[in-house]
């Protein structure tokens, strides 16, 4: 089975490969990208980011390779313009059906929820872009909105869905007139959940199943549990039934955690020694 793993993931692992961890989330990060090597045939990766994120995307592609990873178990796609702005499309589309009720069960997760290589500003420029796009800007703006934000390759994403999707445009103002004000940290939600419904349609564009970010990855969880506990309040031992089981066997992280003995690159090389498809 094929996986696609976003750029935040992959470079929240490459920041322990570093050495520089900037917390929990890149620890768990690290461990996830362990445990997905050890299940998956292959990684995917978007390959339409800006030239310093990709560029660090390769170098933790690379440094992968150094610790015994096979060329061909993680690859970065190469996406056109064109190919990625339908994907785009699509996405904007889908979150327009779901996203009120997801956004409005969930909470901003802890850690980084983008890559690293990011522009300082990139997040307020975003979420600026956003605002004037949902003030009713007229089309000839909407359109220079798609133009600079398809430019930007996917940290303009959330903005090129946002102006050129009228669904999706419609089921945002109407979530924030419910919330009563487009708050930053909404306009955070959006601009993640966005990016998660994107990543999901290139994940199926390009055969494989989308694994995100543990950050990203925290916002569904808490959104699942949300909906789960509302349920099992109205319906009892129905919803309840409904909520994961624990498996009695121990999880892929915690043995890597116990071999690696804490060194960061042993977390990958143990990985590889557990592989399911060699």
């Amino acid at each position: 089975m094929d996986l696609f793993l976003d750029n935040t993931g992959l470079h929240a692992a490459g920041e322990c490969l570093s050495g520089r961890a900037r917390g929990e989330a890149d620890v768990r990060g690290l461990l996830q990208l362990g445990t997905l090597l050890v299940f998956a045939e292959r990684l995917q990766i978007n390959g339409f980011e800006l030239d310093a994120v990709g560029r660090r995307t390769r170098e933790i592609r690379d440094n992968l390779m150094h610790l015994g990873l096979d060329q061909s178990a993680l690859v970065i796609g190469n996406q056109s313009e064109a190919s990625y702005g339908r994907a785009c499309l699509a996405a904007a589309d889908a979150a327009a059906e779901e996203l009120p009720s997801l956004v409005a069960s969930s909470e901003l997760p802890g850690g980084s929820t983008t890559p690293t290589g990011l522009p300082d500003g990139a997040l307020a420029q975003e979420q600026s872009d956003m605002l004037k796009i949902l003030s009713g800007a007229r089309p000839i703006v909407l359109r220079q909105f798609e133009h600079t934000a398809l430019s930007a390759r996917a940290r303009g994403a959330a903005v090129f869905m946002l102006a050129a999707s009228p669904r999706l445009r419609v089921a945002v103002r109407e979530y924030f007139q419910q919330a009563g004000a487009a708050t930053p940290s909404l306009l955070e939600q959006l601009g993640i959940f966005l990016r998660l419904y994107l990543n999901d349609t290139l994940a199926v564009e390009s055969a494989s199943v989308y694994a995100p970010a543990v950050s990203r990855a925290e916002m569904f969880r808490r959104g699942t549990a949300s909906l789960l506990n509302g349920l099992e309040a109205i319906v009892e031992d129905s919803a309840g039934a409904l909520k994961p089981k624990t498996l009695g066997v121990p999880a892929v992280a915690a043995v890597l955690v116990d071999r690696s003995r804490g060194d960061p690159a042993a977390v990958i090389t143990e990985a590889l020694q557990l592989l399911i498809f060699p």
